[in-house]
């Protein structure tokens, strides 16, 4: 008899063994599910969060673009109430006053229409930039017209003369530019 209990002893502490062995292994399955479920908790919530954040910009993006949006139709307005104030009948006269005297003196053109000198230094300087004007403004508040015709000739002197003193072109401009 006592083989048999050796030999059940040693068939319980096998049992036991396995038993204990298929717990350990058991508990590290459930840790490295536990573990599992948990990062995928942190996943979803991180993925929540970047579209609650996502959700937050888009917005705040639409909030910018009706800003914008009201802001273009606010200038729009704005513009349109400056265009209505601004006559077009009016907007080749100083450009005619200019051009039917030889030279002018920009305070006379600035008090004829109502505008400080520098305004009408700026709108004359406009007309020549644009072509609708051809002349000289001058640092003294002077504009001297002259045309295409008269810029012409004058550099064609130019030209064909090459070095020339300032008195000898200035005896030729008179010459060449009509002042009447």
């Amino acid at each position: 008899m006592n083989t048999d209990v050796i030999l059940l002893i040693i068939a319980v502490a096998g049992l036991l063994v396995t038993f204990a062995t298929t717990l350990y292994l058991v508990g590290k399955a459930i840790q490295k599910e536990l573990k599992r479920q948990e990062r995928e908790q942190l996943r979803k919530a991180h993925r929540k969060r970047m579209e609650a954040a996502d959700a937050d910009d888009a917005a705040r993006e639409a909030d910018l673009e009706a800003m914008r949006l009201r802001q273009e139709a606010e200038d729009q307005v704005e513009f349109d109430k400056w265009r209505a104030l601004i006559s077009v009948e009016d907007a080749g006269i100083d450009a005619d006053v200019v051009d039917s005297h030889k030279v002018v003196v920009l305070e006379d053109v600035a008090a004829e229409f109502g505008l400080r000198t520098e305004d009408a230094r700026d709108r004359v300087a406009a007309l020549v930039a644009s072509g609708r004007l051809s002349g000289l403004l001058d640092d003294r508040g002077k504009f001297v017209s002259i045309s295409d015709h008269e810029m012409n000739a004058v550099a064609t002197y130019i030209r064909t003369q090459g070095r020339l003193t300032l008195h000898d072109l200035g005896r030729e401009c008179n010459r060449l530019v009509r002042f009447d």
